[in-house]
Order: C-alpha cells, then sequence, then structure tokens
C-alpha cells in the first residue's frame, strides 16, 4: 500500500465518527508492514474500546515493528488510560519473546501507581531497545529525583 494511502488512514484516526475510526483502525491492522505502526499506536489511545482492541491486534502481529512507537507513546502520555490498556494488551501478547526488555513495564502497567511507573519503565525499555542495552532498574528513590529534576510530573 502507498504512503500516501496509510497517511490518509491514519489522519481519518482522529476523526469524529467511531465507525470511520474503526474502520481505519481495521484496515491499518490488515496492512501488517512497520508503515502502520504510527496510525495504530494513534489508535491505540482512541477513547473506544474496540478500536483499541484492533489497533492492538496490529501492533501485536507487528511484533518489534511497532514496538519503540508504543513504548515512546507510553513514556509520551502514560496519563492516557486507553493507551494505558491497549498497551497492557500488546505487552501481554509480546513479552514472551521479549520477557527482559518488557517484563517490567507490564508490571507497571499492572501497578495501583500505574502512572508514574509505566512512564519509567516505558523510558526504560524504550532506551534498551534503541541502545540494545539491558532495561534500568528503577525504585521509588529513583523516580521521586526524576519528578524532583523535572523529567516526570
Amino acid at each position: 500500500m502507498s504512503t500516501a494511502a496509510i497517511d490518509a488512514l491514519t489522519g481519518t484516526l482522529s476523526g469524529a465518527n467511531k465507525q470511520t475510526r474503526w474502520e481505519a483502525a481495521k484496515a491499518l491492522a490488515g496492512i501488517g508492514a512497520p508503515q502502520v505502526a504510527p496510525g495504530l499506536v494513534t489508535a491505540l489511545a482512541d477513547e473506544e474500546s474496540d478500536i483499541r482492541w484492533i489497533a492492538a491486534e496490529g501492533l501485536i502481529a507487528l511484533d518489534r515493528g511497532g514496538l519503540e512507537l508504543l513504548l515512546d507513546a507510553l513514556a509520551r502520555d502514560a496519563e492516557n488510560a486507553g493507551l494505558r490498556k491497549g498497551a497492557h494488551h500488546v505487552l501481554k501478547q509480546l513479552v514472551a519473546g521479549h520477557p527482559e526488555e518488557l517484563q517490567p513495564v507490564l508490571q507497571a502497567l499492572e501497578s495501583p501507581a500505574a502512572v508514574e511507573e509505566t512512564l519509567v519503565a516505558a523510558a526504560s525499555a524504550l532506551a534498551a531497545a534503541q541502545d540494545g542495552v539491558a532495561p534500568l532498574e528503577l525504585d521509588a528513590e529513583d523516580v521521586e529525583s526524576l519528578r524532583s529534576l523535572g523529567y516526570i510530573d
């Protein structure tokens, strides 16, 4: 599929019509190429659970093809409950193939302090995925230090 078509479908994801967003997410998920990952990550934050589900299934099919974008979205927007729910579905499926990298993020998503812990765990896993090193292990004191420096709210 052409880049223009993928861009058009991705743009449709921000529309007001739920059915149109659902169709766009379904089409992107069906393409199965890494180029659709940005759109699927966008759809993962949709307010509608069925759209998030389709986007999650598309990201699962991409495996590592959308993982860095997903981790980046979590590190930037951990406050978005829909994104956290969708990401949980994706990571629950992908963790078996990437346990060292993804387990801390999955645990953070399941934590009572999901926003703060997810932000830190996702940023750590993203850095590890980009640099090929093991994710950081951060404790509550580390999170408070990052907060005091203004890196997280």
